[in-house]
Parts: C-alpha cells; structure tokens; sequence
C-alpha cells in the first residue's frame, strides 16, 4: 500500500467533508470501516486525527501504527473519551512510552465503545502499565488489549494482576515480550484466580520457567 504525507491525507479529508453534498461528503467519510495511515503523521496529525474523531459517529476502526504519533497520543486520548463509535485502536510502534499510556488509560475510563487495544512495541514501563490498568478497573467494554513487546516488568504485571481481578469483560491480553519474570507471573496466576471472563493470555518470551508459562496459558 503506498503511503501518504499528512498534508495530502488531511486534503483528501477534508475535500470530503466540505465539497458537494455536506451529508454526501460526511456519509462517504464517517463509514469507512478501516483507515490505515501508514505514515509518519507526528503530532501534528495526531491533533487532526484527534479532532476528526471527536466529530465522527460512524467510525468502526482506526489503525495508527508506525506514525510516530509521540506526545500526539494527549490528543488521541482526549478524543476517546467522547467518541462513540470507535471499536478498534492500533497504536504500536508509536514511541508513546507511559506518557501516552497516562491519555489511554483515562481515556478508558469514560469510553464506552471500545473493544480492541493495541499498544504493542511503544516502550511501555510499569508507570505506563499502572495507567492502563487503572482504566481497565473500571471499563466495562474492552475485550482485547495488546501490551507485548513493552518492558513492563515485575512491577507492571503486578498492576495488570490488580487490574484482571476486578475487570470483567477482557477476554485477551497479550503481555508477551515484556521481561516479566517469576514474581510476576504470580501475580497474573493469582488474579486470575478471581477473574472469569479472561480466555487467552500471552505471557511468551518473558523470564518465566516453562512450567510458570504452561500454568498462565489457557
């Protein structure tokens, strides 16, 4: 698929949007079911990005990867916590690190619609996975959420543990390739004990002996 600047891609939108019919142009845009952006839109495009979706009813799924979005996440998040159409967010390879998991992770608490998460590959700490745990605590819509390939830690599972014991609705996390080690594991393998909901759990490529790996594995 060949790649467009932020420049044009924000024409092609806005092209849609203002000329012709208004309902035309907002019908043709709002019902795209998939929007790949496989460009580095940055900041700047994020804030546009961010903006679109705060005016969108229809949109199904956004896929943001390899934008290097950064900071830009602030407005991604602000724009999640009234949007009410969004289902599908991929944000990895992003360089957002705990600061854009701060955004998110709020922005779950309020959001209502969201379904899948992708997170994965952004340099996410334990501070980051504190964020989004807080968010999973409370949201009663998210089935899906990818966090591999960070660097979370002990420390971080122990937040994601605190998280799977009251939430009720995710059905997949994907924690692998985030140095995870024994002390860890325990704290997933605990929580699970009082969650019911939870069906596939990635916990590969982590520091964690074979048996600890097969016991955490549906």
């Amino acid at each position: 698929m060949s790649t467009l600047p932020f420049s044009a891609l924000q024409h092609m939108i806005l092209t849609r949007l203002l000329l012709g019919s208004p309902i035309q142009s907002f019908v043709i845009f709002c019902y795209v079911i998939l929007i790949r952006l496989v460009s580095d839109i940055g900041v700047e495009g994020s804030q546009f990005i961010g903006e679109v979706l705060k005016c969108s009813n229809a949109l199904r799924s956004l896929q943001l990867s390899d934008n290097r979005i950064g900071d830009g996440s602030v407005f991604i998040g602000a724009a999640l916590r009234v949007n009410y159409s969004l289902t599908s967010l991929s944000l990895c390879h992003n360089q957002i690190g705990d600061k854009g998991l701060l955004f998110i992770g709020a922005a779950l608490k309020s959001n209502n619609t969201l379904t899948s998460l992708t997170v994965s590959g952004n340099n996410i700490r334990y501070k980051g996975a504190r964020f989004i745990s807080e968010g999973l605590k409370v949201n009663h819509t998210l089935t899906h959420l990818n966090l591999s390939h960070n660097n979370i830690g002990d420390k971080g599972a122990q937040f994601m543990g605190e998280a799977i014991k009251v939430n009720r609705t995710l059905v997949k996390l994907d924690l692998c390739v985030n140095n995870i080690g024994e002390e860890g594991s325990r704290f997933i393998e605990n929580s699970m004990e009082l969650n019911k909901s939870l069906k596939h759990l990635d916990l590969s490529r982590n520091q964690i002996a074979e048996k600890g790996a097969e016991l955490l594995h549906p």
